[in-house]
């Protein structure tokens, strides 16, 4: 399947969330609703200096701009069942809070991203478009 690059915006659900991989890695987690007619909601992705430069910024309510590159990924629901999860992992991103003020990063990655889920994983059938 062929890389797929997208450029979204939409509104933050919540606060971003940053954790550490085993390898020291930063990553930042958020969910940003995508359409409000319909509460379409997407997550993204940040890792390294890009995290770091995002964090504390990404709040509940901030209206964001996210580039990067769409990924499957899969997990285990409650039931133990295989679901599949379209995330965005960004390549560079733009912030503007209540007050409208806009932080940008486009922060080249220093560190290889990971490869946690095969491109195999949704067939070209499975593509809406």
């Amino acid at each position: 399947m062929s890389l797929a690059k997208a450029v979204i915006s939409g509104v933050a659900v919540r606060d971003a969330e940053k954790r550490f991989t085993s390898n020291d890695l930063a990553v930042l987690n958020f969910t940003m609703n995508i359409n409000e007619a319909d509460e379409t909601l997407l997550r993204v992705v940040m890792y390294g200096n890009m995290a770091d430069s995002a964090e504390g910024l990404i709040k509940k309510g901030s209206k964001v701009i996210v580039e990067g590159r769409l990924q499957t990924n899969t997990y285990k629901d409650s039931n133990g069942e295989d679901k599949k999860i379209i995330e965005l992992q960004a390549q560079s991103f733009d912030v503007a809070g209540k007050d409208e003020v806009v932080v940008s990063s486009s922060a080249p990655l220093d560190v290889d991203l990971p490869e946690e889920t095969p491109d195999e994983l949704i067939g070209d059938d499975e593509i809406p478009f």
